[in-house]
């Protein structure tokens, strides 16, 4: 029904193969790209609840564990931890190419803008209340899954983090040779297989990603009203 809306709203009167078509390939770009931010963020909540589980596991042997059992369990978790990394990592790249993300980090950075004139912008009943009505709703619900794909992928990254600074206050002394060796084992495969979401070294998702979109964001808006306002 919503694409048939769509279709009905964004084709003008006069219908042609022409404009059919292209509001046609615009509602397919609309779907393609909510359904990739539908796609990440549920994909970030189940690996996300999958490192806690893990993570929360070490913990608990630590403090509960002794024997061999201890060392069993440490080196089962461990190798939990490094098969959940990894796939983490190639999951949430299920589109296979970097390059794919980076289009879409730009396509959010444009839709930013977007909303933020459609946002201001006064709606009026009439031929294109609709389509404006559709824009509004389609790109601020983008640039909000867009803000919440970077939060959650930082908030992955500093669970490893606190498992980290627990171990290094974690008192190893009572252990026994092989069990500190394993804590000590645990931590390099902590600090090398790390839950970052990388796309070709060119940006990293977090906070910081935020902040940069959200300042690239500012910096276009400035531009546009800049040029609206010399027209």
């Amino acid at each position: 029904m919503v694409c048939v809306l769509f279709l009905v709203t964004t084709t003008p009167k006069e219908l042609g193969l022409e404009s059919l078509l292209l509001s046609a390939s615009m509602l397919v770009n609309n779907i393609n790209a909510l359904a990739f931010a539908v796609y990440s963020i549920t994909t970030l909540i189940i690996y996300k609840a999958l490192f806690r589980a893990c993570l929360n596991g070490i913990r608990n042997t630590l403090h509960h564990g002794d024997g061999v059992a201890l060392l069993k369990r440490l080196q089962h978790q461990q190798q939990f931890y490094i098969v959940v990394c990894s796939n983490y990592k190639k999951h949430v790249f299920g589109f296979g190419n970097p390059i794919f993300y980076t289009g879409q980090l730009v396509f959010t950075v444009l839709s930013v803008v977007q909303a933020y004139f459609f946002a201001f912008e006064p709606v009026d009943e009439g031929e294109g209340y609709w389509f404006v009505f559709f824009s509004k709703f389609y790109h601020s619900f983008l640039s909000v899954m867009s803000a919440v794909i970077c939060i959650e992928a930082n908030s992955i990254h500093f669970m490893s983090r606190d498992l980290i600074s627990f171990l290094y206050k974690y008192r190893i002394n009572k252990l026994s040779d092989a069990e500190a060796l394993q804590v000590e084992m645990l931590l390099i495969t902590l600090h090398t297989e790390k839950p970052v979401l990388t796309a070709s070294n060119l940006f990293t998702f977090g906070i910081s990603l935020l902040a940069s979109v959200s300042g690239t964001a500012v910096t276009y808006v400035l531009v546009a009203l800049q040029f609206h306002a010399s027209l």
